[in-house]
């Protein structure tokens, strides 16, 4: 992690505070790793790491965001990405995906989509 006020702990995935932080500084380092931990080819070995890393990234909202995880059979992550977003403080709907744009890029990235029929699947072109 490169960061100018962290350096590296004797451990492995240990980093010592070198300067005073802000709170700032602290969330954008938290984001920074979750970022890293969400990068392409990690593997996600729990699910509650996976709700931690995307808490973090989806935290400082004032809206709601629909987002996926594409994940490989292996659990690897292929890409995160952020799909829908509400225009203003309100719930999205619960069937956002009016385009079939998620389905899309399941079948983009070969990624398979949990619970959808393939005959559904394979007709949405986008």
């Amino acid at each position: 992690m490169n960061h100018r006020k962290l350096s590296a702990g004797e451990t492995a995935g240990t980093y010592r505070i070198t300067d005073t932080v802000t709170e700032a500084e602290l969330l954008s380092i938290a984001r920074a790793f979750a970022r890293r931990r969400l990068a392409r080819g990690r593997k996600i070995t729990q699910p509650a790491l996976a709700f931690e890393y995307l808490q973090v990234l989806l935290q400082d909202y004032e809206h709601e965001v629909f987002s996926a995880l594409f994940l490989d059979s292996q659990h690897r992550v292929i890409r995160f990405e952020e799909l829908f977003r509400a225009s203003r403080p309100q719930i999205l709907n619960a069937t956002p995906d009016q385009t079939g744009k998620v389905l899309t890029l399941c079948h983009i990235l070969n990624s398979a989509p949990k619970n959808v029929p393939l005959s559904r699947s394979a007709s949405h072109k986008a």
